[in-house]
């Protein structure tokens, strides 16, 4: 068995978007747990990258910079990506 993960599940579990991150963080576990290889769309990965810096954007910081976080974040999920 094979997961495609839909980009938006990837942006519940990194911005912490409740209650749709409880889910993701299951779904991810699950996964884990029983050795199932996660897949994302390569299409998807800027619009991911995007997304995540849209969501987590504070008023304080400049654009570019909740883009380097974002892309930070999602390194912390896999460090087998390369952004």
């Amino acid at each position: 068995m094979k997961v495609l993960l839909d980009v938006n599940i990837v942006i519940d579990l990194c911005a912490e978007r409740y209650p749709f991150s409880r889910n993701a963080t299951q779904v991810f576990g699950w996964c884990k747990e029983n050795s199932i290889p996660l897949y994302l769309y390569t299409g998807s990965v800027q619009t991911l990258i995007y997304s995540l810096a849209t969501q987590i954007h504070e008023p304080h910081r400049s654009f570019s910079e909740s883009l380097k976080i974002a892309k930070e974040e999602l390194n912390k999920l896999s460090g087998k990506i390369s952004w």
